[in-house]
């Protein structure tokens, strides 16, 4: 694989290859995808193609949570005719990850996992910050990241837990690993005093912290071989690694057992369900109008709904209800799509685009128009409160 490095022909042999164990660990897509390619410019002003890869296993009792196991794949190449294989940096968090997968598919989780593999690190993270950009799954769902590089090298047997002087509600259950750690598991490298020692933006992780999605990063401290040709498999702490990924996957599940607690001490961020509550709930108002059921709109539009449509008609809930029974309207599609949600507390912000095709009063019509749904939470349930839309012009008009 000529050292992974992103954008070479090595790094597209080894995001295959993490492709192929993803797929035999039983991750399942999303989306129907496994791969969220992304492109940066180097420090050489060249455009780069690369490639995260990602699968999910969904958990029995918090599907709609998600925790994010990562490291990334690439490293730095060939330089100068030789070839830095990463063995440690990051080969090491990235087999940790197959492992994992292989073991909660045999053994349930109660939150989903979502393992992730970033391309781009050694560039600057650049995998990561496409991934946080534009997640596979509501930002809002992803109560944490527990981010593995190099995890396989270590002389004095020591493995650190870093993030917890930004999130300290997570330090009891980091400690709680601790006793039973195979490897001494030590607190630390996340103070901004430490300067150079602060970890907290030198690998994948960062790319959560900026978001405020809580972390826990497992590493060793730099060795003799880091970002060295000698980082062979040959220099690996063969046992220190077997049980310092026995210590993370103690950890996650430690995580999954309390991610409840963790989605309520996890900082100004919304409801990790309440993204999915609001997706659902526009999909259920598509459907109303499409069957034209009138005891979904009965249920799901306030009673102060006002709706102002692309050609200038204001209408309120009672108007659109008595629309839904005398016209004479049959829908063959209506979809929305490109939706976008900002939740700001009991408030939501529901951006999208509707296609819709059938026939009215007799003549086939088509459509399409952009809306803006302002939705709000009333009794602990989601509701729409106003939408107001604009015509998207045929091209051929």
């Amino acid at each position: 694989m000529e050292g992974r490095r992103v954008g070479t022909p090595g790094g597209i042999k080894a995001r295959d290859y993490v492709l192929k164990r993803f797929k035999e660990s039983g991750l399942a897509d999303i989306g129907g995808k496994h791969l969220q390619p992304f492109t940066f410019t180097s420090r050489e002003k060249i455009e780069v193609q690369g490639t995260n890869v990602y699968g999910v296993l969904k958990g029995s009792k918090r599907p709609e949570m998600y925790i994010a196991i990562s490291a990334h794949y690439d490293h730095l190449g060939v330089r100068n005719g030789v070839v830095y294989n990463g063995a440690d940096d990051d080969a090491s968090g990235t087999s940790a990850l197959f492992a994992m997968a292989a073991y909660f598919k045999k053994h349930r989780p109660e939150t989903s996992l979502l393992f992730v593999a970033f391309d781009a690190e050694e560039a600057g993270l650049n995998g990561s910050k496409k991934f946080v950009a534009e997640p596979p799954v509501p930002a809002a769902s992803i109560l944490l990241n527990i981010n593995m590089d190099m995890v396989g090298h270590s002389d004095k047997n020591e493995l650190y837990a870093s993030g917890t002087y930004h999130y300290p509600f997570l330090l009891p259950l980091v400690e709680s690993v601790v006793k039973d750690a195979k490897v001494k598991l030590l607190i630390g490298h996340d103070r901004p005093e430490q300067k150079r020692d602060d970890w907290t933006f030198q690998s994948d992780h960062g790319s959560f912290h900026r978001q405020k999605i809580p972390y826990i990063y497992f590493g060793v401290e730099d060795h003799k071989d880091y970002h060295q040709p000698t980082d062979d498999y040959s220099t690996l702490t063969k046992t220190f690694y077997v049980h310092a990924v026995e210590t993370v996957l103690a950890a996650v599940k430690v995580f999954d057992s309390n991610s409840d607690a963790i989605a309520k001490r996890s900082p100004a961020r919304p409801d990790p369900r309440a993204e999915q509550d609001i997706r659902a709930l526009n999909d259920e108002y598509d459907r109303a109008i499409v069957t034209r059921d009138a005891a979904i709109f009965e249920r799901i539009l306030t009673d102060d709904f006002i709706l102002t449509s692309f050609d200038g008609i204001v209408s309120n809930k009672r108007g659109e209800i008595e629309k839904l029974k005398t016209r004479k309207i049959t829908f063959e599609s209506g979809k929305s799509d490109d939706i976008r949600v900002k939740i700001y507390g009991n408030t939501a912000v529901v951006t999208g685009r509707f296609r819709a095709r059938g026939m009215s009063d007799g003549k086939k019509f088509e459509f399409a128009e952009r809306y803006t749904a302002v939705f709000v939470k009333l009794s602990d349930k989601w509701q729409i409160a106003a939408e107001q839309s604009t015509e998207i012009p045929n091209k051929g008009k």
